[in-house]
């Protein structure tokens, strides 16, 4: 977002910084133990609603980091900006704890590597389209 920040509102890099960082560390610290505890619940069985969890918070952060980009007025992209942080805060240690349910201990090292490889492919094309765009 700093980035962003930075190219649509012609801030310099400190002050983009700080909008970024003060917004988000808000979303991201209000959220992270939820989302931690959501998947596993403290036990080595992994809760029910652990899908559903990471579900609804791929769904939240998606929203907030598409409103966060398409509406023009700052105030309204920090709060979505904000909404992000806190949606992907609650899905990413869910989704973690599920890929260790469903990969042996031996190969949990190399799971972990794909999902970290999956993750950076998928956002791949978003900064291609952003470097490319027409200003």
């Amino acid at each position: 977002m700093p980035r962003y920040y930075r190219r649509a509102y012609d801030l310099a890099d400190g002050p983009a910084a700080a909008i970024a960082g003060a917004w988000g560390w808000p979303g991201w610290s209000s959220a992270r133990s939820s989302g931690a505890g959501t998947g596993t619940g403290g036990t080595d069985a992994p809760q029910a609603g652990a899908s559903t969890s990471a579900r609804s918070g791929l769904a939240v952060g998606t929203a907030g980091l598409a409103g966060a980009v398409l509406i023009p007025a700052l105030p309204a992209q920090i709060a979505f900006y904000c909404l992000a942080n806190i949606g992907f805060s609650i899905a990413i240690p869910t989704l973690t704890a599920a890929n260790a349910d469903i990969v042996s201990a031996d190969r949990r090292g190399l799971g972990f590597a794909a999902l970290q490889f999956r993750i950076s492919l998928a956002g791949w094309p978003g900064r291609c389209w952003w470097e490319r765009r027409p200003t």
